[in-house]
């Protein structure tokens, strides 16, 4: 029964640490154009989050995902606006990109082929949680942060909360 839809599917890993992404997907029916011009501003809103679309260097277009689902069940009349909101936890640059790539073949041969030894396999246990969730309290509390003024703003553009 709502005209607009505002979906939000909070994902931490890809980016510059600390920073939030908005991340769009593959499907244009989530991404309505007027809707996403009247709750995004990305150049006011630069010091809260950077605009990604899923062609951006060093991103991926999202496929199937929450973002897919609503466009997917809207009603021909709604207007959908999908966006994955991403904290960065390692950072962007092509050394984290490569640690974060070796992490995840050994953490993928660990899984299906087994471990060379319990102390590599809790490293790896240990490095998937701090990619996904940080332990310093100063990321969590800059996402915790982030994620207020992102609300507030964005979507105190739809008259939805007051800022």
């Amino acid at each position: 029964s709502y005209s607009d839809v505002v979906a939000l599917d909070l994902h931490t890993g890809l980016g510059h640490r600390g920073r939030l992404h908005l991340l769009t997907d593959s499907n244009d029916r989530g991404l309505h154009q007027a809707l996403l011009g009247q709750i995004l501003d990305p150049k006011s809103d630069e010091p809260i989050y950077e605009y990604t679309p899923d062609h951006h260097e060093g991103f991926y277009t999202v496929y199937g995902g929450t973002n897919n689902l609503f466009a997917e069940l809207a009603a021909d009349d709604q207007r959908v606006v999908a966006l994955t909101m991403e904290f960065g936890t390692f950072g962007h640059d092509l050394k984290a990109q490569l640690e974060g790539l070796n992490q995840a073949i050994l953490d993928h041969q660990g899984t299906h082929y087994g471990y060379a030894s319990e102390a590599i396999k809790k490293e790896i246990a240990d490095w998937t949680l701090e990619r996904s969730f940080p332990s310093d309290p100063g990321w969590r509390n800059q996402v915790v942060d982030t994620s207020k003024k992102f609300l507030t703003t964005v979507l105190g553009r739809l008259g939805s909360i007051k800022a």
